[in-house]
């Protein structure tokens, strides 16, 4: 008998409940931020709906006929709550074991979310192909490309890396330099 080959080799999860039981505390603490400053208190399921979304999205949604000068001061009082019940999370039951055992069998695992892309300005990420540059461009993240890979360098420059590196010692030297 022969082993199952894995069809996947980078297994990506969401965050917010999927790998952490939040849906009933971000629902609350939208709930709360809206009583805060006065406005229509969601329903659990309004809440609940919006989880996914981007912060100011996910407001906007929720309560759509603040003035959009107001949407700042709500973000920060969901904040405010969150951050003092942030504790409270925990993994759903399994999901330590689960992810443990997909690290063992060798699976790359990351988080992934649909949310705001802001964060993607503080990743870089190192390719050989204009197929990973045109992964970073697509992302909104920055990119550096290495010569020494699948593909020539000249295909690189219409893909905007910040770097060419021709070694490793040369992007090493760059990203002590400027990461």
């Amino acid at each position: 008998m022969t082993a199952r080959s894995r069809r996947f080799d980078l297994i990506c999860f969401d965050w917010d409940g999927t790998l952490f039981d939040s849906t009933a505390l971000i629902a609350r603490c939208i709930q709360a931020a809206c009583a805060d400053i006065g406005v229509p208190v969601p329903t659990q399921e309004q809440a609940s709906y919006v989880i996914g979304l981007g912060l100011h999205d996910a407001l906007q949604h929720v309560v759509p006929g603040l003035p959009p000068a107001r949407y700042p001061e709500l973000g920060n009082r969901y904040r405010h709550h969150y951050i003092a019940r942030q504790d409270d999370l925990v993994l759903f039951d399994g999901t330590l074991a689960m992810l443990t055992a997909l690290k063992t069998r060798n699976h790359w695992l990351a988080v992934a979310t649909g949310k705001s892309r802001r964060d993607a300005e503080r990743t870089l990420m190192i390719g050989d192909t204009t197929h990973d540059l045109q992964m970073a461009a697509n992302a909104g993240c920055a990119s550096v490309a290495v010569s020494f890979g699948a593909h020539e360098p000249a295909a690189f420059a219409a893909l905007g890396p910040l770097h060419i590196a021709h070694s490793t010692a040369e992007l090493d030297a760059w990203l002590a330099a400027h990461a």
